[in-house]
């Protein structure tokens, strides 16, 4: 994974001038490593659009905008402060930030859907989410095995974290080992494929 050197500055500009401690949460390195699981595996071959969902302030779309050729990037999250500052301080010609909540987004010109907020998401909303997919689309989700109180979702293993996020026609899947809150350790679990 590749970071440019404006990508870089953007982030440190808005820093610099705004304290906002949910923004540097984006950065923690468990954060980051997530990210590049996606982007380093990410088939090269697709330059349409692409969503991700429960994108926060961005920071994954800017760093695919880095590392792949896509036409357009969509970066869709329920917070309107993501918006607001995206806006503002982290503009690119080809990223457009959409306040909306995921599960009732409605799209058809996909190539490329990610979610990495799974495990933010009941069982009900996934699905939601997950049905609005556009059949055919290649889709990305991750999610993890952390147990703190905002994860309405944990999952025990990859095998039933790709069972309850209904991934079929896999192509790429992955469970890594992270650092986690008090000497502890948790799971990410990364599944590319293709929506059926």
């Amino acid at each position: 994974m590749k970071i440019e050197h404006e990508t870089v500055a953007r982030w440190f500009n808005y820093v610099r001038e705004k304290s906002n401690p949910r923004f540097t949460e984006c950065f923690w390195d468990t954060q980051l490593k997530s990210k590049a699981e996606i982007i380093d595996n990410l088939p090269q071959h697709f330059h349409g659009n692409y969503y991700v969902f429960g994108g926060w302030f961005g920071v994954l779309p800017h760093l695919l905008n880095d590392n792949v050729v896509a036409d357009e990037i969509y970066t869709v999250d329920i917070d309107p402060i993501c918006k607001e500052v995206g806006d503002v301080y982290f503009l690119s010609p080809n990223i457009t930030y959409v306040t909306a909540d995921m599960c009732d987004y409605d799209y058809t010109d996909a190539d490329v859907v990610i979610n990495t907020s799974t495990e933010h998401l009941h069982q009900w909303s996934y699905s939601k989410w997950w049905n609005n997919i556009p059949d055919g689309t290649f889709y990305v989700v991750q999610g993890n095995d952390l147990e703190i109180p905002e994860h309405v979702r944990s999952f025990t293993d990859l095998d039933y974290f790709k069972h309850w996020n209904l991934c079929s026609n896999i192509c790429y899947e992955s469970a890594i080992e992270l650092p986690g809150p008090n000497n502890t350790t948790y799971t990410r679990y990364t599944v590319m494929g293709y929506k059926e």
